[in-house]
């Protein structure tokens, strides 16, 4: 149970009561609303993520100076909690493509996975900032039996963390080789993405509706596609309850999952893994069950976010038995590598990696 608590500790999220500010976060070139930005505070705390009219409501003064992130975007800081703020296109270092060889259908991509996990208690406030090293095994073409999974396979892993409550803050380095990590929910496409015949016809964005929202969001400029996921677009009240949690005591809704993807343009409008540039995932989550009650002392249901960021940074094919003994068995550990189109860190979470950073230095002279 003890993994338990390092979860929820490191998830919660803190929910404004200031929900009268409205931000507004658009396309500086053509002026349409940004949907999926994740709006942090100047504590690094994650706020919400916008809308599908661009829009986020709840900062706070206090929260101030705001960092907003988005795929496809250059990061922008903003010094109010209300107001349109417009973001410029990233610009991204676009790598040649390798062919796939013969006899190997699985794409093993090691990606740079940044997790941010941030939240409150009534007297705690936690920041907990991961960077990892992962492997996907992701089949290029239809391969008979194989059930690998396209959730990520850690390697190598880094772990910050901030306390602070009312005497002061304190950082740590811990080591949690055995945490459960909300990462499992996270995932990578496995096949082709083809671009809509809107968007094949010359349209710059197309958007396709789920039951309850928009599902998808298109857009394409010259050098990058993007593709914006709803995976609860289909589902009533834009929630999922799974079953097997609720059986454990770990009842919980999961609200927002959420997906964005930056593919490298090409001629055909048909993009695999291997196209990717990056991707975010957002997860939002309730903890309902007497576990994360009891964890926190509580009668009231427990408010938990996730922020990841994945950067690809080695592609190579193997065969379907390299990849399942890989996934199986124990694998070498893997040095930490960064992608050309990685993204500086907001700045409350570099702050907490440079103390962290001078905090071993110090255990070490």
């Amino acid at each position: 149970m003890k993994n338990l608590f390092y979860i929820v500790f490191s998830v919660i999220s803190a929910l404004s009561v200031y929900a009268g500010n409205r931000l507004h976060i658009i396309d500086d070139g053509d002026k349409s609303p940004v949907v999926a930005a994740t709006v942090f505070s100047r504590s690094g705390n994650i706020i919400g993520i916008t809308d599908e009219e661009g829009v986020l409501t709840g900062c706070a003064d206090g929260d101030c100076p705001l960092t907003i992130r988005c795929v496809g975007y250059a990061p922008e800081v903003c010094e109010r909690p209300t107001g349109i703020v417009a973001l410029s296109p990233a610009v991204y270092d676009l790598a040649e493509l390798t062919v796939i060889p013969a006899q190997r259908p699985v794409l093993k991509m090691l990606c740079h996975i940044r997790e941010i996990n941030t939240g409150s208690t009534i007297t705690d406030t936690i920041l907990h900032f991961n960077e990892h090293m992962a492997h996907f095994y992701l089949p290029v073409e239809k391969v008979k039996k194989f059930n690998v999974p396209s959730t990520p396979f850690v390697r190598t892993s880094r772990h910050y963390l901030r306390h602070a409550d009312a005497r002061g803050d304190s950082v740590s380095c811990p080591e949690y080789d055995d945490v459960v990590s909300l990462m499992k929910v996270i995932g990578m496409e496995t096949g082709n993405v083809e671009e809509s015949d809107r968007i094949r016809s010359g349209a710059n964005t197309d958007t396709i509706r789920g039951k309850h929202g928009l599902s998808k969001i298109c857009r394409k400029t010259e050098s990058i596609y993007l593709e914006n996921a709803d995976y609860l677009a289909d589902k009533k009240g834009h929630c999922f309850s799974p079953v097997i949690f609720k059986l454990l005591g770990l009842a919980m809704d999961l609200n927002e999952l959420r997906a964005s993807l930056a593919y490298r343009v090409n001629d055909s409008g048909t993009y695999s893994p291997a196209d990717l540039l990056y991707a975010t995932w957002s997860v939002r989550i309730t903890g309902k069950g007497k576990w994360f009650k009891k964890a926190f002392n509580s009668q009231s249901p427990v408010e938990m976010n996730g922020y990841y960021e994945i950067y690809p940074v080695d592609f190579e094919y193997i065969t379907v038995e390299e990849a399942k003994e890989e996934a199986t068995g124990s694998a070498p550990l893997v040095e930490f590598r960064r992608s050309p189109s990685v993204l500086p860190l907001p700045p409350a979470i570099q702050s907490l990696v440079d103390r962290c950073d001078a905090l071993k230095k110090g255990i070490a002279d």
